[in-house]
């Protein structure tokens, strides 16, 4: 590819830039000034166009693209982020949040003419600082707007990802968890025709939209496939890291799997045949820990709850984060954290127990 120069020409009461790249005459009638398409209408504003268009293909002459300095251009974020969410494999409420992060945040600060291969460390740092949101939703938004970036790296559509500004979610919530005996009193109120989803649920940790998702053809040579997921009523074949988890059947896991003997493809479904809805999980288990005396979310519940009984059982750290498929070792970490009166309760059942043993081995003495 080659660039042999360029010129600002006048035409009537209008200027234009022309310039010759890759043997072909290539014309810009159109600035953009303050976020704003406009005509060249002095010879000033078409010389800051054509030096910017020779800035752009000393920077990076293979990747340069002349429709990057003209209206609609399909790498400018308020086209791109449009194409990104069509082809990404989501679910409906994802879609929606990063949706909501470009349109609400990204585009009113950058302008939706913004080329997404010129973002810059700097502007990337004020953009994160103008946000008038809490840490956790800073590092939403940021995250949405690096995701577009990382993607288009990864199809090929820019060279490079340019350097985000360090990202927290602050201090995140402590864990709530169960232990197995306030599990079993949670279950012991949910129907007998319903118990089976939260019990397999539980057995490994899996999400809610991952629970309802499993199909009968995710079973096989003696282990569970979790592979899709629920977002919504949407299913998708990909669960929300995107990894399929396959751990063995446990005896307690088969037991569930034998007691279900319908002929639909999902393996739990509701007394009318249709896989549940978040909605329906979640209206069943409030009912049943509101009769228990426990108030705990349904999330929390499974997953939450098998990480940390997992951890206080003595598993170490990286057994917990391979059954629980997180990508990242602090997510495992954060299961280690205890509230004061979670290890207030730890401490006073290792005194009881022992106490416990001390007192039954006095008793065989006396015996």
């Amino acid at each position: 590819m080659g660039f042999n120069g360029g010129s600002v020409l006048r035409h009537g009461n209008r200027f234009y830039v022309q310039i010759y790249w890759n043997k072909r005459i290539e014309k810009f009638w159109s600035v953009l000034i303050q976020g704003q398409w406009c005509s060249i209408k002095n010879e000033e504003n078409g010389y800051k166009l054509l030096y910017a268009i020779r800035e752009d293909i000393d920077r990076d002459r293979e990747g340069f693209d002349p429709r990057s300095f003209r209206p609609g251009n399909p790498l400018c974020i308020g086209e791109y982020y449009k194409t990104w969410l069509s082809q990404i494999v989501a679910g409906k409420k994802c879609k929606t949040d990063y949706r909501g992060a470009i349109v609400n945040y990204a585009i009113p600060f950058f302008g939706q003419d913004k080329d997404i291969r010129k973002f810059k460390k700097a502007e990337l740092t004020r953009f994160q600082e103008s946000l008038n949101l809490s840490e956790k939703g800073r590092y939403n938004v940021m995250g949405a707007l690096k995701s577009m970036v990382r993607w288009a790296y990864s199809n090929e559509e820019i060279k490079h990802i340019p350097p985000f500004p360090k990202m927290s979610m602050g201090d995140l919530p402590e864990i709530e968890y169960l232990t197995l005996d306030q599990q079993e009193q949670v279950l012991a109120h949910i129907p007998a025709q319903d118990a089976p989803i939260f019990r397999f649920a539980m057995e490994y940790g899996i999400r809610v939209g991952e629970a309802r998702a499993i199909k009968r053809d995710a079973i096989k040579n003696g282990r569970i496939y979790i592979k899709r997921a629920f977002s919504g009523n949407e299913l998708s074949e990909k669960t929300k890291t995107g990894d399929i988890r396959n751990p063995d059947l446990t005896p307690y896991a088969k037991e569930i799997i034998d007691g279900q003997k319908h002929l639909s493809e999902f393996l739990f479904i509701r007394a009318d045949g249709k896989p549940y809805t978040n909605k329906n999980l979640n209206k069943i288990w409030h009912a049943a820990e509101e009769k228990a005396g426990i108030r705990i979310k349904l999330y929390n519940a499974f997953r939450h709850s098998l990480g940390c009984q997992l951890l206080d059982e003595g598993e170490d750290m990286s057994t917990v984060q391979e059954i629980l498929g997180h990508k990242n070792a602090s997510m495992t970490r954060r299961y280690a954290k205890r509230t004061s009166k979670k290890l207030g309760q730890i401490l006073t059942m290792r005194r009881c127990g022992r106490v416990a043993v001390e007192n039954k081995e006095a008793s065989n003495e006396n015996h």
